[in-house]
């Protein structure tokens, strides 16, 4: 039986240039506000995805799920008043909204 042997291609692309100190900066600079405005990108249509509000007591108790919420602003503001109805009742609940992830 014959094998085929697939071909790899190396690339060989042009020298790397050499830049002074100033082009470095520059270029890193250039880098790290694009990487921020990408993860700022994220973040903001994160917002915009459903949310559910978690309760969790400290003492290990089973946890609670409330939602869905239509943004994180509607779980957030839920979740304030839940802590203020059972923050009287009981200090050990912690409270933390988070999105719930589209299937896709």
């Amino acid at each position: 039986m014959r094998r085929h042997h697939r071909q790899t291609h190396r690339y060989s692309g042009c020298p790397a240039q050499v830049l002074t100190p100033e082009e470095n900066d520059e270029l890193l600079d250039r880098f790290l506000e694009s990487l921020n405005n990408k993860i700022d990108a994220e973040e903001m249509a994160r917002r915009d995805l459903p949310h559910g509000v978690l309760a969790a007591s400290a003492d290990g108790g089973i946890p609670s799920v409330y939602g869905p919420f239509t943004n994180s602003i509607e779980a957030a503001a839920f979740a304030r008043q839940l802590e203020q109805k059972l923050g009287a009742l009981d200090n050990n609940i912690h409270f933390q909204v988070i999105p719930i992830d589209s299937p896709e």
